[in-house]
């Protein structure tokens, strides 16, 4: 059986759920830059991608992340990925 996309509140939990698991005891919302406020380093955002797409049981690009990439804007281009024709 084809398993359907998540859903933005899915997206939305599995974001903040694995940016949870590595920022601990520090507040965040949809405009939380990774890098800046949540100091993840290069390797953080490696274990980050790879929580999400466990999560989600989905593969993500490389660069999903940016540099100046807040929670939201992970969200967002999560959301355009699902919404993206298969090619």
């Amino acid at each position: 059986m084809k398993r359907l996309p998540p859903t933005y509140e899915q997206i939305h939990a599995a974001v903040f759920r694995c940016a949870g698991i590595l920022v601990r005891n520090m507040p965040m919302t949809k405009d939380s830059k990774v890098h800046q406020d949540l100091g993840m380093d290069s390797l953080d955002v490696t274990e980050f991608l790879l929580q999400i797409e466990d999560d989600l049981d989905m593969r993500m690009p490389d660069d999903l992340i940016g540099d100046n990439a807040s929670l939201g804007d992970i969200i967002e281009r999560i959301e355009s990925l699902m919404r993206s024709p298969k090619t």
